[in-house]
């Protein structure tokens, strides 16, 4: 993925557009909250970005529930996290940085885990989405959400379907 136009200074300088007024790494409601969860396509690339709160998944003392804003992309396998959201999720008084870090999102259900965006490609050069948080193909599978984009009004859904009614729909096409 090369994701140069979504930074750490712009995903804290769009609280209005990306986060409905929420700011980046800013506490979170409390959960359970319930899908559908909406975000918007966000700049020239026409990105799928979304806020979401979320916690490390073991309920704990010091363990904080986030405004994290995501990055929806179906081509990634993986979801991951930016050093920055690690951070604050985990605190900066760890001695080493996890690879990967299980988290819930939205609800109490699922948990998810997250590996830590590249922070450098192997030349030594700042990895090319190391200031993301990316919603992988593995979170939608996880969580059993469904992806419904709305171009005209650039926003999308992701929301949970009755997937037995929607087996008839893809008896004829397969």
């Amino acid at each position: 993925m090369l994701l140069l136009d979504i930074t750490s200074a712009v995903l804290h300088r769009e609280t209005h557009a990306i986060g409905c007024g929420k700011e980046y790494l800013s506490p979170a409601d409390h959960f359970p909250l319930s899908w559908p969860a909406a975000g918007v396509i966000f700049g020239l690339n026409q990105r799928l970005m979304i806020n979401l709160p979320c916690r490390r998944s073991k309920q704990g003392l010091g363990h904080k529930m986030l405004n994290v804003f995501f990055l929806v992309n179906t081509g990634s396998p993986c979801s991951y996290l930016c050093k920055e959201a690690m951070d604050a999720l985990i605190g900066k008084d760890l001695q080493f940085q996890p690879s990967q870090l299980p988290i819930v999102l939205q609800t109490e259900g699922h948990r998810i885990s997250m590996h830590l965006s590249p922070l450098n490609t192997p030349d030594g050069k700042p990895g090319k989405f190391h200031d993301v948080n990316v919603l992988g193909m593995d979170f939608l599978k996880v969580y059993g959400l469904s992806l419904i984009v709305d171009t005209p009004i650039e926003k999308f859904m992701l929301l949970k379907k009755d997937y037995s009614s929607m087996e008839g729909d893809y008896e004829e096409e397969f």
